[in-house]
């Protein structure tokens, strides 16, 4: 292709125009390509310096060098001057990013010739089509403006995505901008300590507030002065580990050393640790310890630093630098101590920060704006800095910065560890013992796609992988995620890998493809626990890995998966025995002891022996240790080792031990252990009393064992291994197994509901379960299913799925309904009462239900005439009030408006008969919606404010803001701009820290409305790329949809006319689309010129080319003038 086109004269490259006629024939096609626009850093310099007769040769060089990296994989073209761009037809974003970094090796190892000896440097930027665009002007104009991105940060690097931008581009300042008093305070308390043989300086400032800036100062200053520098980064995951903090930091200094990692379990390991660094450190007067953030630095940390502050053997010099934020008190004490306090910075200062931090000089409004916003607190103005340049405020130039102030702004959030979005329990015990081992996978999973953890159960695997996943946030730019597959096998695998995702799955179709296309544009970090070494699940890991490379999985396991890829690490039980003093498996022993009250008897002497000896016994398994030392609170340590040489089966330690324990209970304990194994989740004390008549003093003394471990709410929980165990012992109790499962069925399905005050039909119809009880739910509703409890199922169901659908649970919701309707049909014919015709009826309805929600409403009203025709006279009337409902619902979708209100005034009528206020509420709202598809916004304001009226005093937010939204629709289509806003203002108010996706979203494309008919556009861009990446999360196609056809004309408004009517001919084509939203569309096509339909393979396609055109779009207009807000201003 490439002979037959016109070559750029000087460089013997294909011309600009030739490059992008290529891109356009790629395009065409179909084809997924890379684009990689390169530029020569500094190159006007060498022109000046040396003329342009070697900057000419530069030229040819780097075109040389370009054609013979790239090959045949791709074309080379001279874009103009020093410019050049790659094609590279089907190409991902690995291979681009893979060539780029060739591109930067092989120039950063050359020089132009030996006569010119010069290394040159190159920024680079890459798009992607069709992700970043569909034409050749877009993906270059992308190109080119991420290559800025690469050399606003520090030239000769590659920048893939917008992400970059986030914080690369802002530099911290090396030295601290103002507090010019503080640090020549820390010059003379630093040299004054450099000459003590022991002291302390503390930098006490507020939160945000820069003493880390301070600390790397006195790390370099020592460093200059021949100590041994070891920073310690303390932070709340490492705070959950024994010795956490000082040991990552000491191996961290041993590998830049190059030497191995001992073992840094134990305060004596880790001093051997230190006096071998201050050895090899040559030459080392000293040692310097920093500490960032002093108050999440572990008990025994800070009883080792303070014991090195006493100077022990081998240590002559100790000093320590350590940050304070707030009013924390002093924790270190040594001969020489300071304090230094830092103040927030004056307007001026925060103005030199930015200067300094942009290499820019900053107007004087910005400055001012980002001293009002940060309080003058440095690492504040660093977050707001990065925030304003990836929101599109701040823009890098050839020259410079672009800026613009935001009309209204959200702060932005410090990204720390959430256990609760990662996936881990938020009461993690402490870790001990695992530092060597938990370095040691950190490194494989920068090295690995595919790390396997491998070990007996008992050994701690989980525990080890939780702390990973909980310290590992920082590193993967989309997060990290934690998923406990403990018992999941077979065709359940996949589904149970998506809920730990939250991947909203789609009710038909193959689950793996969603599960790979949520992660194709991702890079997280899966920690995937309990794994079975079964055939289905190696297949499954296998085929993920391949399918995307740029994220990385951790596996526990019991054995290692051999898989190709696989890099197995071998978890063993924890040491017991140590040089100098106590094993890691004692101290874990001694904190358990203290923890149950029994540390009295295994303190010194003989106790410490014995205590040794057991952890021998249980081979340093830590879940077999901490069993054993919670029996200190009735036995002595030799007590302890006389009932273990009772046990006479071995196969495991912690078998062993539970095989002890088991042997220590009467009869009738044993009984009720068993029986709590019947339990699925964590499980409250009124359930445990009725399923295995356990008192509370019974739940309490196991707890008080770590057989139990407390939860939220008054709830207990039974641990995997601990609950195997026990299910095995039920082999001994059949008829009471028989009674108990019976008794589990009712207790969920039928009482459940009683506790939480709903005793009548009416209010079962209107409870929700919590998460907590869903897996116990299902297991009630399959035995009962399998039982054949027809009279219990229906009574049952009106809020069983309701509330698995509350969750987001929709695959596995759909798949119990079509499970049950299954078994339902195998039921003999003198088996199906009314009972059952009542649950069959009210299944069928779920299904349509499902189909309604995901668009496809022909389905959907196909069961529901069936239903109606043939049950419909012969159900209670809350059962028809919900055949009537959902039938109203589909038919309003599908534009019969007058057969909607008909079946939902029905409806209304049974509700509103029962006093069902929550069932009210959503049918109101559904009439409100029927009457907006007529254009009768009369009715439909009237049923919003009833249905509000009732939200509110229900106290519902989500739903008091979803008709605020409605309302706010309204009021925007009158022409009501600031009442619209003041609405909708208040709905995303209400939804600040909800996680309702698809209502937010929805909330924002209407704000996106009000503001595009005010004129601010950039805004509204901004919150539709909001609500269609929060739609595109939850796979909620219609109202990304939606969302879309705002932005279509939006787009009509700022000059792209063309593009707008493409958009909204593709939006056409989806069956996704709502009736009467696809009513609108066509509405605003009229007015556009005639449009054609985008190559793209599906609505999420569609969403990633919509995104990047809005932030492109979006930018442009950014130092547009734009429409001055109204009073009210902007939510």
């Amino acid at each position: 292709m490439a002979s037959v086109l016109p070559l750029d004269e000087l460089t013997r490259v294909l011309t600009r125009s030739a490059g992008e006629e290529i891109l356009q024939r790629v395009l065409q096609r179909g084809a997924p390509v890379a684009v990689l626009f390169v530029d020569i850093d500094h190159f006007k310099s060498i022109n000046d310096a040396f003329g342009h007769e070697v900057g000419d040769h530069a030229l040819q060089f780097v075109a040389e060098r370009l054609r013979a990296v790239v090959g045949q994989q791709g074309h080379v073209a001279r874009y103009g001057g020093d410019e050049f761009f790659i094609v590279l037809p089907q190409a991902d974003e690995i291979m681009g990013r893979t060539i780029g970094e060739q591109l930067l090796e092989d120039l950063g190892g050359r020089v132009v010739s030996p006569a010119y000896p010069l290394h040159l440097r190159l920024s680079i930027g890459m798009a992607l089509g069709p992700r970043d665009g569909t034409t050749p002007a877009v993906l270059l104009r992308t190109a080119d403006r991420r290559h800025y991105f690469a050399k606003h940060a520090g030239g000769h690097c590659l920048v893939a995505t917008d992400r970059r931008a986030t914080g690369e581009l802002v530099a911290v300042p090396r030295r601290p901008i103002g507090q010019r008093q503080q640090l020549a305070l820390l010059y003379t308390r630093l040299e004054e300590l450099l000459h003590h043989s022991s002291g302390v300086i503390r930098v006490q400032a507020p939160p945000y507030g820069g003493a880390d800036n301070f600390l790397r100062i006195a790390q370099d200053i020592s460093r200059l002065q021949g100590y041994l520098v070891v920073p310690v980064e303390a932070t709340p995951p490492r705070h959950l580990r024994y010795l956490g903090a000082l040991s990552h930091a000491v191996a961290h200094a041993l590998s830049q050393q190059g030497e191995s990692i001992p073992p840094l379990e134990t305060p004596a390991q880790l001093l051997r640790a230190l006096k071998h660094l201050l050895q090899v450190a040559q030459p080392a007067k000293g040692l310097l310890l920093t500490i960032t953030n002093a108050a999440w630095l572990d008990e025994a940390s800070v009883q080792v630093v303070q014991h090195l502050l006493r100077l022990p053997e081998g240590f002559e010099h100790v000093g320590l630098v350590y940050a304070a934020v707030g009013n924390a008190q002093t924790r270190f004490r040594a001969p020489m101590y300071a304090n230094i306090t830092l103040p927030p910075l004056d307007r001026h200062e925060v103005k030199a920060w930015i200067r300094h931090a942009l290499r820019w000089e900053p107007p004087e409004v910005l400055a001012r704006w980002v001293w009002e916003q940060t309080e003058g607190l440095p690492e504040k103005i660093h977050q707001t800095l990065a925030a304003l340049v990836h929101r599109g405020y701040l823009q890098p130039q050839p020259e410079g910065w672009r800026w613009q102030l935001p009309t209204d702004w959200d702060p932005p959030t410090p990204n720390h560890a959430d256990p609760a979005q990662i996936g881990v329990p938020s009461d993690l015990p402490l870790l001990f013992g695992r530092n060597r081992e938990l370095w040691t996978l950190q490194e494989a999973v920068k090295k690995f796609p595919l790390v396997t953890v491998s070990g007996a159960g008992g050994v701690g695997k989980s525990r080890l992988l939780q702390q990973l996943a909980l310290e590992s946030h920082k590193h993967f730019p989309d997060g990290v995620r934690y998923i406990a597959l403990e018992g999941v096998s077979g065709d359940r695998l996949a589904a149970a890998l998506a809920r730990g995702l939250r991947i909203p799955l789609q009710m038909r179709g193959e689950i793996f493809p969603q599960i790979t296309q949520h992660l194709q544009s991702r890079r997280m970090l899966l920690v995937l626990d309990g794994v079975a070494a079964a055939p289905e699940a190696t297949m499954l890991l296998s085929r993920l890995a391949n399918a995307v490379p740029q994220n990385r999985m951790v596996v526990g396991t019991l054995w290692q998966l051999h898989l190709p890829t696989e890099h197995v690490i071998r978890l063993a039980g924890l040491e017991t025995s140590e040089e100098e003093g106590t094993s890691p498996a004692a101290h874990l022993f001694f904190h358990i002891a203290r923890r149950s009250g029994g540390g009295q008897h295994c303190g010194e002497g003989r106790g410490r022996e014995e205590v040794e000896e057991i952890c021998r016994w249980a081979e340093g398994s830590p879940m077999a240790v901490r069993i054993l030392a919670s029996w200190c609170n009735t036995l002595t340590p030799a007590q302890i080792l006389e009932s273990l040489s009772h046990v006479k089966t071995r196969t495991n330690p912690l078998e062993a031990a539970l095989d002890a324990f088991w042997g220590a209970l009467s009869p009738d304990e044993r009984r009720r252990l068993a029986l709590l194994a019947l339990f699925e989740g964590a499980f409250p004390l009124a359930a445990a009393r009725e399923v295995a008549d356990a008192s509370l003093f019974f739940l309490d003394a196991l707890a008080a064992k770590t057989y139990l471990s407390r939860r939220g709410g008054g709830r207990f929980y039974l641990h995997p291994l601990l609950q195997q165990y026990a299910r095995v012992r039920l082999q001994a109790f059949p008829d009471d197994v028989t009674r108990a499962q019976r008794q589990h069925a009712f207790w969920y399905l039928q009482r459940l509901p009683e506790t939480a005050g709903a005793h009548t039909e009416a209010e079962r119809w209107g409870f929700l379960a919590s998460e907590d009880d869903i897996p116990d739910i299902t297991k009630a509703w399959r035995w009962a299913l399998h039982h054949r409890e027809a009279a219990l199922l229906a009574e049952a169901a009106p809020w069983v799925f309701p509330s698995l659908g509350e969750l987001n649970q929709f695959a596995e919701t759909f798949a119990l309904v079509d499970e049950s309707v299954a078994h339902l049909r195998r039921w003999e014919t003198r088996q199906r009462d009314r009972d059952y015709f009542r649950l069959r009826a009210y299944l069928e309805v779920v299904r349509a239900e499902f189909y309604y929600h995901f668009g496809d409403y022909q389905e959907a009203l196909h069961i529901l005439r069936r239903v109606y025709r043939r049950q419909f006279p012969s159900l209670p009337p809350l059962h028809q009030a919900h055949v009537t409902s959902v039938l109203g619902r589909v038919h309003s979708a599908l534009g019969d408006y007058a057969a909607a209100v008909s079946f939902m005034e029905h409806a209304y009528q049974v509700y509103q008969q029962e006093d069902i206020a929550p069932l009210l509420l959503s049918l109101l709202n559904a009439i409100g919606v029927a009457a907006y598809g007529q254009g009768d916004l009369t009715a439909a304001e009237h049923f919003f404010g009833k249905a509000l009226a009732l939200s509110r005093e229900q106290k519902k937010p989500r739903a008091v803001a979803a008709l605020l939204n409605n309302l706010g629709n309204i009021a925007w289509q009158r022409g009501r701009h600031e009442q619209a806003e003041q609405m909708l203002h208040e709905a995303l108010r209400l939804l600040k820290g909800e996680d309702p996706p698809s209502l937010k979203a929805s909330v924002l494309d209407s704000v996106a409305r009000v503001e595009s008919a005010q004129g601010a556009y950039q805004r509204a861009l901004n919150h539709l790329n909001e609500a269609i990446s929060l739609s595109r999360r939850i796979s909620a196609w219609p109202n990304a949809l939606v969302a879309m056809s705002t932005v279509a004309q939006v787009w009509a408004e700022i000059g792209h006319a063309k593009e707008a009517a493409d958009l909204l001919a593709t939006i056409t084509r989806c069956q996704e689309l709502p009736h009467y939203d696809y009513a609108q569309v066509q509405a605003i096509m009229q007015r556009l010129p005639e449009g054609n339909p985008l190559a793209l393979s599906d609505v999420d396609a569609l969403t990633q080319y919509v995104l990047h055109q809005n932030r492109l779009w979006g930018m442009e207009l950014s130092h547009a003038p734009q429409a001055d807000p109204s009073p009210g201003g902007s939510p």
